[in-house]
């Protein structure tokens, strides 16, 4: 396994972009990306430019996939490069899901794009299915002030700490589920 931070990858056959949920309204039609999705989405057309030649998959259920590519498509990825597998409910979903896609095989060497603080957790349920992997996470940004401001609590910090939170918990339940 190798991170996209440590080298330049030779060969990536797929760049998988895993869903962090969307958001659903109240009238048809209002289907937004989480701000994880997004970010997720974003990072997977920077290194779908600088991987020209890789196919990219898109994988969540419930319609986020199909969000991620129009995004993805709206930056200027080419539909020919786009794939979808949109049956993942969840992490370990990913891997079967896209290891049952068309074309994509055991060995192809995947380049798998999630958050920083997912990673962990994707990298475990990924090499029970893949043998080339390389995984690279979106950066969660924090909102910029002055120093002072960072010792009072605020809504995105403990946010933030519940989003961690359940990370732990979700692979305290991948780990004994095993």
């Amino acid at each position: 396994m190798a991170s996209t931070d440590d080298a330049q990858l030779n060969q990536v056959d797929w760049i998988v972009v895993l869903s962090g949920g969307f958001a659903v309204g109240s009238k048809p039609g209002e289907i937004v990306l989480t701000t994880e999705s997004a970010l997720r989405t974003a990072h997977g057309v920077f290194l779908a430019r600088k991987y020209p030649e890789a196919g990219v998959i898109f994988t969540g259920a419930g319609g986020g996939a199909r969000l991620m590519q129009e995004l993805a498509l709206a930056r200027g990825v080419d539909p020919q490069r786009c794939r979808i597998e949109p049956t993942a409910l969840n992490t370990r979903m990913h891997p079967p899901g896209v290891l049952a896609l068309d074309g994509v095989e055991a060995d192809d060497f995947l380049l798998v794009v999630s958050s920083d603080w997912h990673l962990p957790r994707a990298k475990a349920e990924f090499v029970r299915y893949f043998n080339h992997l390389a995984f690279s996470g979106s950066t969660r940004t924090t909102r910029p002030g002055p120093l002072w401001e960072k010792w009072f609590p605020s809504e995105s910090a403990f946010s933030a700490s519940s989003l961690y939170i359940r990370e732990w918990v979700g692979r305290l339940y991948y780990f004994l589920a095993r």
